[in-house]
């Protein structure tokens, strides 16, 4: 009898216990819809600091988030959406780590000012359809995202500077469908995705030097289209990437420079034989039918249309290479040999 009283005061020794430690916080998914359900929750909830449930923030009557200070990490997903009254986040300050980050439809939200000690998203972070988000100021200590980074239909962003403490994210990143964002600045200390790389249909961009230092062996998939004014590709990251045997992607619709694959290789290499001080020079450059290679002695030539189709393929006999039944138009020539890896553009008149 005293064995079983005993293991019963145990039993609700321990569940007190995983109460306390909880920091008293409601069970289940919380829903926050009102001013005053956020404003109730600090009154409600004094010591609850780890959610182990979903919070969900929405409706429109919610302006400000101060009742939520004491939360310091939430178990599964902080989704604050629809809120089209809210202007800061504050309030959330003593966040560090959740699962997902979902930050949709709240169209004052100028920043992300209040997510100062966020650190750590197991899960994955989105960024979707706030219509007055200008920046993303406010998470710059987040250092490490476990699945997916989604940048999606902010229509007056126009700067990622709030993800500068990024290094890693375990799955893709996704930038796509913005229409004031020129530059990938603030993406510089990321070295590691593992997924899908996708820069799409961002109608301003004129600038991807920020993705330079991603490992492109971390690259599962490159998607680089869709960005009109976008003329120069040939970062470290993605000139790397493309050397890789392993290549998968799409790069087309991009400005002149930026169009294809074959000018993104032909600005790569250009860079590539500055660093190693290869002359390779293609001429008469336009030509009539026959051109030479100065600098080439052994290696594989091939003839490439501006669909990206191979139409000949040659191996060096001397210097002088024909395509006169070729018709008109603009063709690059993809040489390789034993130290060099490069494409040309060439004009056949």
């Amino acid at each position: 009898m005293k064995s079983s009283i005993l293991k019963v005061f145990f039993a609700v020794l321990l569940v007190g216990n995983v109460f306390f430690i909880n920091g008293q916080c409601p069970p289940g998914n919380i829903i926050l819809a009102t001013q005053e359900d956020v404003d109730n929750f600090a009154v409600n909830y004094p010591n609850c600091t780890n959610l182990q449930a979903n919070l969900i923030i929405q409706q429109t009557p919610i302006t400000n988030l101060n009742g939520l200070s004491q939360i310091e990490s939430i178990g599964l997903n902080l989704n604050i959406k629809d809120n089209i009254l809210l202007t800061t986040l504050n309030g959330l300050n003593n966040l560090e780590t959740a699962n997902d980050l979902l930050i949709e439809r709240n169209h004052a939200l100028p920043n992300l000012d209040g997510l100062s000690n966020l650190s750590l998203l197991h899960g994955l972070l989105l960024i979707n359809n706030n219509h007055s988000l200008v920046s993303l100021d406010g998470i710059n200590n987040l250092a490490f995202i476990g699945e997916a980074v989604t940048i999606l239909h902010n229509p007056e962003l126009i700067s990622l500077n709030g993800l500068s403490g990024l290094n890693e994210i375990d799955g893709s990143l996704f930038i796509q469908n913005q229409n004031t964002l020129a530059s990938l600045d603030g993406l510089d200390n990321l070295t590691t995705i593992r997924g899908i790389l996708s820069v799409e249909i961002n109608f301003a961009l004129i600038n991807i030097e920020g993705i330079r230092n991603i490992d492109p062996t971390t690259i599962q998939r490159l998607q680089l289209s869709n960005n009109y004014e976008l003329s120069i590709c040939d970062v470290q990251s993605i000139c790397e990437y493309l050397g890789l045997s392993n290549y998968n992607g799409v790069i087309e619709a991009n400005n002149t420079g930026c169009h294809n694959r074959y000018e993104v290789e032909a600005a790569c290499a250009l860079g590539s034989e500055e660093n190693q001080r290869v002359e390779l020079k293609i001429y008469p450059n336009p030509t009539n039918g026959t051109f030479e290679i100065s600098g080439l002695k052994i290696g594989t030539i091939e003839i490439i249309d501006s669909q990206g189709r191979t139409v000949k393929q040659m191996i060096p006999n001397g210097n002088s290479f024909s395509i006169s039944e070729l018709s008109s138009g603009i063709y690059f020539v993809k040489i390789t040999s034993e130290n060099i890896f490069t494409t040309k553009q060439l004009v056949k008149i």
